[in-house]
């Protein structure tokens, strides 16, 4: 094998997993990308942080776990059990199963794009839960409370600074 050959396994070897990496990765939406459908959202008239500080606030009195990643809030609490509409997308029911809620908050002029997107999880895999009717309709109620408590909270900043 010539030096030439010698530089070039290595460089290729990892261009070789570099290709298999981004493959891999590609057809799955990372976070804060979201499939195609339609998603619950709303703007709310507050800051992200703000709007961010409601959804800690509430998911720490639930005891749920939450994350901050990037431009979003991810939550995660076990199910207990799967209606056989999810099954029927992800698979039988399953020990440790959870279901995620990412809440992305991006800047949306002076107030907080927010939507919402569900996942159930199985150790490492995740399935995208594409909301019935009736789910869309109960995370629009939810999110419709988060935009109303920060707003209630962004209107009373905004008050006390009128007064100083």
């Amino acid at each position: 094998m010539s030096d030439k050959d010698q530089l070039m396994r290595p460089m290729t070897v990892m261009l070789l997993l570099s290709v298999l990496v981004v493959a891999g990765c590609a057809g799955r939406p990372q976070f804060g990308q979201r499939p195609q459908v339609t998603t619950p959202g709303t703007v709310v008239n507050a800051p992200v942080r703000i709007v961010r500080d409601v959804i800690t606030d509430s998911a720490r009195r639930r005891g749920t776990a939450i994350t901050l990643v990037g431009d979003g809030l991810i939550l995660e609490a076990p199910l207990a059990e799967t209606r056989i509409e999810v099954a029927e997308i992800c698979g039988p029911h399953r020990p440790g199963r959870k279901t995620r809620v990412v809440l992305t908050t991006v800047p949306e002029g002076r107030g907080t794009l927010l939507s919402e997107d569900r996942y159930i999880v199985d150790g490492a895999q995740t399935c995208y839960l594409r909301l019935s009717p009736e789910d869309a309709a109960q995370s629009r109620h939810a999110l419709n409370r988060i935009k109303a408590t920060a707003e209630e909270i962004q209107r009373r900043i905004s008050a006390h600074a009128a007064l100083q």
